[in-house]
């Protein structure tokens, strides 16, 4: 009967020197990957710039990516393109980020008609997002905080995840100009939020 208890016995002292140092190295690893990730800002080459924020503690650890490539003129017919490579390997999001310059009109039924078209290709010519329609037939996010009504956003295509090593081509075309745009401030971004 004692046998079948034997492997309860007390280990000798020599194996926790070693065996604490396994689990405090493993735990060290594991912090240290876990809250500094792995993506670095710099390996971003490309148009616009990569914004990088960290939010989160050791126990939750959030990173929300965001390129920046500018402001896009709605008034006049225009192609502007854009090449990035380096992105994280994440799920991405391109945005567009508009605001009306008077803070005091709501942007809810004010919102730009100009007909665009958005492509994003990689290095392969495979098509990562691809639309085309009129911007106010597009689903918008409002701000319903007090004080920004004047600002929204409208997600164009469907979200995507890139591979770090290819390169990617975005075009962006105003096919046809919308005449009230010269009260929007309209930003181009791609972003992932956590979540």
């Amino acid at each position: 009967m004692l046998e079948q208890y034997s492997s309860l016995r007390p280990r000798p002292l020599s194996v926790w020197p070693s065996l604490c140092r396994a689990i405090s190295i493993s735990f060290l690893i594991f912090l240290l990957v876990g809250t500094t990730g792995c993506y670095k800002a710099k390996t971003y080459r490309g148009d616009g710039r990569i914004v990088v924020s960290r939010v989160g503690n050791w126990f939750i650890n959030c990173t929300l990516y965001t390129v920046l490539f500018g402001p896009i003129d709605l008034t006049k017919k225009n192609v502007r393109i854009f090449k990035m490579h380096g992105l994280p390997h994440e799920e991405m999001t391109l945005t567009l980020e508009v605001s009306l310059a008077n803070r005091n009109v709501k942007i809810k039924g004010n919102e730009p008609d100009a007909l665009m078209r958005f492509e994003l290709v990689d290095d392969s010519g495979r098509s990562m997002v691809q639309e085309k329609s009129h911007l106010n037939q597009m689903p918008w996010s409002y701000n319903g905080l007090e004080g920004y009504e004047h600002k929204a956003s409208v997600d164009v295509g469907s979200d995507f995840k890139p591979n770090r090593r290819s390169k990617y081509t975005l075009t962006v075309e105003v096919l046809e100009p919308d005449t009230k745009a010269r009260v929007h401030n309209t930003e181009l971004v791609i972003w992932k939020f956590c979540g």
